[in-house]
């Protein structure tokens, strides 16, 4: 249940952080703990169900790269954290109705 906190919590402050604010380290606090979420997650279930993270985030950088105003790690780190609150709310869902 810490990680279902976590991965929800975490993309939240990130988002807000950065779409409300423009806050660096609110988008940074917000995707430590999604890593943290993912490290607790891959600790239960390991590392191969994590492929779609590492691609999400790709995606974004590359996405990115096209846009002149943000840094490229920032659209990844977007990216990421709007993929997670994405796969949290489903899991949440799945598990509570299901």
């Amino acid at each position: 249940m810490l990680a279902f906190w976590l991965g929800l919590l975490g993309p939240i402050v990130a988002l807000v952080g950065w779409f409300g604010f423009h806050s660096l380290p609110a988008l940074l606090i917000g995707t430590l703990c999604y890593v943290a979420e993912v490290l607790l997650e891959c600790r239960r279930n390991g590392f191969s169900d994590r492929g779609t993270d590492i691609i999400v985030f790709v995606f974004g950088c590359i996405a990115g790269c096209f846009i002149p105003d943000v840094p490229w790690y920032i659209c990844g780190a977007v990216a990421s954290n709007f993929y997670n609150i994405y796969m949290t709310l489903l899991a949440m869902v799945l598990q509570f109705f299901f």
